[in-house]
């Protein structure tokens, strides 16, 4: 099914209209102009780097008070990856595992799924969750990486500004103003597994006060390989094109502008579970994917100590496949003012107003219902940042209260205190409550997740099992403690270490039903599960990053992450669930970047990380390298090849959940890139 573009651009106008006065709170980097490149500072200076993902205005990295990592343009640009998620693997804490060639599992301090749930990701402001099962469509998170400025990621709680399912952390992808990607960007390569891709980008001025960028890119990505080495059908192709707007009217109010399209067909593993013989069968099928936004955004200086802000925007998603189809239409406002009362306190509240509709298409083996539901979500927070002891300790309280269509209101609460030892060193340490409201999934599907044949299950006639949701099913609950300690003691080195307890109830699981029989379409035997709420468990570990410069020239960037997880499944069997999620990420993570500016404006990266074995997917650990040899001819060219998965011809990283289908593995890749800028 193909999207109508134009209707699609045209509808998001009334987005603009209502909120085109809008830069959005903390999202547009044109706030941030003139800052320059993280990798142009010194370690100590990163200690004051400004981030805004913590409570929602930008503050110091050195008073933050929570597990913050950001990921700068650089990074991105010297890894060599190729799209967000494979980015991510950078971060201590995050659990990054490809399912296959286009689906990827992410989370944060376990609980990691190709459904993953737990997890706030924004791209400028916007929210790319999805209320069909809670998580994020990471292959149509495609955005040019040479815009993004920088990825911020919080590990645990964020939900007190954020709201509900910023449970385990949030991703804050912000991308360049437009007014920093000025000129002509052309981009482009080829490869193995990267098979084909390009981008091409242009930026200018509108009149004095103004800039603009418009884009346009495409890939082409290769397939990946089942357990037996042969070739799968689940490569993936997609265009997507885009355009930026700043400017300032005066000097207290900037705007923003911006939108996206794209278009896409990737291939889809599934398993096909029957009454009828073959019971069980797979098969990839085409996903046709499309969809758009369009974002407003305004920021107005009041005074110097008052700051408003709006964000509204229009998200359109379309996919469709032989199993299922989805249309998916959001409109979000959201408003927020900061003020400074007297030199104690620094406050920041707001509101938001989010609905989203959807059309789902079934089939026999997936359906929802109803078919078509609207969801709304009401919100507002309050954050006090108290100065206890000026330039010393501060202390942070606040809350998020919502309500939504399923569980009504919620409230989530979160206290915070940042203890700056010197000028070189701080500690933190933070107490929070986070809740994940219930998704359609959870509510409204019934998925056929096995069968047998006749006398397998205790029947004479072949069995179904079919799992359904609940209008039962309640918010997930998090209670988490958190304690940091960041320190920059040499000019050369930088250390930040987080540690947490996260303590979960009412976590999702499901209960064996009362098996009924059938007759349609033919005589069998139905085994239900019913989703509910009858888990419980508790997360623990360390997360620790080493920054290391020796000499200017080598730089060296080492994390580390040791996670225990437990759940409780209470009296459900084991069988009752889609796996146990207590040993379905990995107990240890170890990444190490290195990176040299060799003479002749030659640059060569190596990356090597080890993951940690998976034994409810019953996947071995594993260790990858990647390397990056570029040759920088001139200020505006630059020649590069990479080479990913080294050490191992293929791979497997993970397993899918519910559409459960033969495992597939990642495949050693190297491919070659031209970059000119004019």
């Amino acid at each position: 099914m193909k999207t109508p573009y134009s209707h699609l651009l045209a509808s998001g106008l009334a987005a603009v209209w209502l909120g085109s006065t809008s830069l959005s709170m903390g999202a547009g980097s044109d706030q941030d102009e003139g800052r320059g490149d993280l990798t142009s500072l010194s370690l100590e200076e990163l200690m004051n780097v400004e981030v805004f993902s913590v409570s929602r205005k930008s503050q110091p990295l050195s008073e933050s008070a929570a597990a913050v990592f950001v990921i700068s343009q650089e990074d991105i640009r010297r890894s060599g990856v190729m799209t967000v998620p494979d980015a991510l693997r950078m971060v201590p804490g995050l659990q990054v595992a490809k399912v296959n060639a286009n689906t990827w599992a992410i989370s944060a301090r376990g609980f990691n799924a190709q459904f993953a749930n737990k997890l706030l990701v924004l791209i400028d402001g916007r929210s790319v969750y999805t209320p069909l099962f809670a998580g994020v469509y990471w292959d149509v998170q495609d955005l040019p990486l040479e815009n993004i400025e920088r990825i911020e990621v919080i590990r645990g709680p964020g939900a007190s500004v954020w709201g509900a399912n910023a449970v385990n952390g949030v991703i804050n992808i912000i991308t360049y103003g437009a007014s920093e990607t000025q000129g002509a960007l052309v981009s482009g390569g080829v490869g193995t597994e990267e098979r084909s891709f390009a981008t091409a980008q242009y930026g200018g001025r509108i009149g004095d006060k103004g800039n603009y960028r418009v884009y346009g890119k495409f890939l082409d990505r290769d397939g990946s390989v089942d357990l037996a080495g042969n070739d799968t059908d689940d490569d993936w192709d997609q265009i997507q094109a885009g355009f930026r707007a700043d400017w300032n009217a005066g000097e207290n109010d900037r705007f923003t502008v911006q939108g996206d399209i794209y278009e896409g067909t990737l291939g889809t593993p599934y398993t096909f579970f029957s009454i009828s013989e073959p019971h069980v069968s797979s098969k990839t099928i085409d996903t046709d994917v499309s969809g758009g936004n369009i974002l407003g955004r305004w920021q107005r200086t009041l005074s110097k100590t008052s700051h408003f802000s709006a964000q509204t925007y229009y998200d359109r998603t379309v996919r469709e496949s032989q199993v299922i189809g989805e249309d998916r239409d959001t409109f979000d406002i959201d408003i927020q003012h900061q003020v400074l009362v007297g030199d104690i306190h620094d406050i920041v509240y707001g509101l938001e107003y989010r609905g989203t509709w959807d059309s789902i298409r079934n089939c026999r083996t997936i359906a929802f219902h109803p078919k078509s539901r609207n969801i709304n979500l009401y919100s507002g927070f309050l954050q006090d940042e108290i100065s206890v002891i000026p330039d010393k300790v501060l202390l942070t309280l606040g809350s998020k209260l919502e309500y939504n269509d399923y569980t009504k209101f919620e409230i989530q609460p979160t206290a915070r205190v940042a203890w700056n030892i010197d000028k070189r060193q701080m500690m933190w340490g933070s107490v929070s409550r986070a809740v994940r409201t219930p998704s359609r999934a959870e509510n409204d599907i019934e998925i056929v997740v096995g069968s047998a044949p006749a006398g397998s299950m205790g029947s004479e006639t072949p069995s179904i099992v079919k799992l359904y949701g609940s209008e039962d099913f309640d918010s997930e609950d998090l209670v988490a403690f958190e304690l940091g300690w960041r320190s920059a003691p040499t000019a050369e080195v930088l250390i930040d270490v987080a540690t947490f307890y996260n303590d979960y109830d009412n976590l999702r699981n499901s209960a064996l039903g009362t098996p009924m029989p059938i007759t349609d379409p033919v005589p069998a035997l139905e085994v239900p599960l019913i989703a509910n709420n009858s888990a419980s468990g508790e997360a623990y570990g360390i997360e620790v990053a080493v920054d290391w410069t020796p000499v200017p020239w080598w730089k060296n960037n080492l994390a580390y992450t040791f996670l225990e997880v437990d759940v409780d499944y209470g009296d459900a069997p084991l069988v009752a669930v889609s796996t146990d999620i207590s040993a379905s990420s990995p107990q240890h993570q170890i990444s190490y970047r290195a990176g040299f500016d060799l003479p002749g404006n030659v640059d060569f990266d190596a990356w090597l990380y080890y993951v940690d074995r998976l034994p409810a997917l019953d996947i071995d650990s594993y260790v990858n390298l990647n390397l990056r040899l570029a040759w920088r001819l001139s200020e505006t060219v630059e020649l590069s090849v990479v080479g990913q998965n080294l050490l191992e011809e293929d791979h497997q990283e993970f397993a899918p959940e519910f559409t459960s289908t033969e495992p597939h593995q990642v495949e050693r890749g190297v491919y070659g890139k031209v970059t000119v800028r004019f």
